[in-house]
């Protein structure tokens, strides 16, 4: 008859704690209770525990119920959350220390004129009527929302691209841009924030990488 599995495993256990229990009673401590088996890390609330119980003033800045009185009492906080402790609770030493960055007045500083807009409605499609752009949108199955939206356009000239990228694109095999890309890069070359939604493979990030392009030429 074969033995239980289950009776062999709390054997096994009953014999471990046999021993367990004659190494207490000789008076020597069992090596189990010296130092943990499998090196376990402590755990780290229970030695934020300890440094807190031997550290009475540790956080008494922030238990006032009044919250933070100045940004000294919010860095200190902020360096608490990021302590860790060592098996003993007590804190450990940071390899370096690292100090706040100093406040920047923007008003004192001159900044390079950052251009935004690239983009002017070409004439072909400044001349669509009404019903020719409501058209455009239902040829592309595009929905566009926004404040004064940017209309969509149906070919890679309507952009104002850079003769050498329009020249790149074409040379890929690119003739036509997808419908994506004809309802948003008219906004994002024209410096408008842009949230686009399709499909995996319509050409999204070609339609936000085109005009990155165009900043860099």
């Amino acid at each position: 008859e074969e033995d239980d599995p289950l009776d062999a495993f709390m054997s096994g256990i009953s014999q471990q704690l046999k021993v367990e229990h004659q190494k207490a009673s000789s008076g020597k401590p069992a090596k189990a209770a010296v130092e943990r088996e499998f090196h376990e890390e402590a755990d780290a609330v229970e030695l934020y525990l300890n440094y807190k119980e031997t550290h009475k003033d540790y956080g008494a800045v922030f238990s006032s119920g009044s919250g933070y009185n100045s940004d000294e009492e919010v860095y200190a906080a902020a360096r608490a959350a990021d302590q860790e402790y060592d098996s003993d609770g007590m804190p450990r030493k940071s390899k370096k220390n690292i100090d706040a960055l100093a406040p920047l007045d923007h008003s004192k500083i001159e900044y390079c004129t950052f251009e935004k807009c690239f983009y002017s409605e070409c004439p072909e499609v400044s001349s669509w009527s009404q019903d020719e752009r409501k058209a455009v949108l239902s040829l592309l199955e595009a929905v566009v929302a926004g404040f004064q939206p940017v209309q969509p356009v149906t070919e890679w000239t309507h952009m104002g691209l850079e003769p050498e990228l329009l020249k790149a694109i074409l040379g890929h095999g690119f003739v036509h841009p997808t419908p994506v890309q004809c309802a948003a890069m008219p906004a994002i070359l024209s410096g408008r924030d842009v949230i686009a939604t399709a499909k995996t493979g319509s050409g999204k990030t070609a339609a936000y990488l085109l005009p990155l392009l165009v900043h860099v030429l």
